[in-house]
């Protein structure tokens, strides 16, 4: 079994980052809990190019997601990749494609726990704080993912792929480039 392995692409995920008038697109905008205008296409990585992956090797990611009372309890974040030698700061970038999508299921969650608020359409507002755990290397050498609430594992996580063949080649590149190399060679 193959000890550590170095990873062939930059891993991650969007994150939001405040509106710029006249830079930004009003169509890609949002409006978080505390009625901020947002943009999500910042670039986050949490796997860097290079970076050596052993099956100790776990990410955490805080994230907040704002849910009205009533709303479906499935957070849903895109993975994305990139092969290009340093990060792409966005999204947009040519060289970033996404590979799939994490499915967080947070139906198991008290939402009590959580900040809240009467939203403008009289509707309970949540912001609903909790870490994606990621663990990068099993023994099998898969990815899997955890939703921890307040410093517990109140769930599991899943990456879903696109059923189209480009999507299907690009997770195939995707876990290659991850798995690759054991001093430079194939495990």
């Amino acid at each position: 079994m193959v000890k550590e392995k170095k990873s062939r692409s930059h891993v991650g995920y969007t994150t939001g980052r405040p509106f710029e008038e006249g830079v930004d697109n009003e169509h890609d905008c949002y409006h978080d809990f505390y009625g901020r205008k947002r943009v999500c296409d910042k670039m986050i990585w949490m796997i860097d190019k290079g970076e050596t992956i052993t099956a100790e090797t776990n990410k955490r990611r805080s994230i907040y997601w704002t849910s009205e009372e009533g709303d479906d309890r499935t957070y849903t974040l895109e993975l994305y990749e990139s092969t290009a030698d340093s990060e792409p700061e966005f999204q947009t970038h040519k060289s970033v494609i996404q590979v799939g999508t994490v499915i967080s299921d947070l139906s198991n969650v008290d939402y009590n726990v959580f900040e809240n608020k009467i939203g403008k359409n009289g509707k309970r507002t949540y912001k609903v704080d909790f870490e994606l755990m990621t663990i990068v290397e099993d023994q099998l050498g898969y990815m899997h993912f955890r939703v921890v609430v307040q410093g517990k594992v109140v769930g599991q996580a899943r990456l879903s792929i696109e059923k189209e063949s480009e999507k299907q080649d690009q997770l195939s590149d995707f876990l290659t480039n991850l798995s690759l190399q054991q001093n430079g060679s194939r495990k």
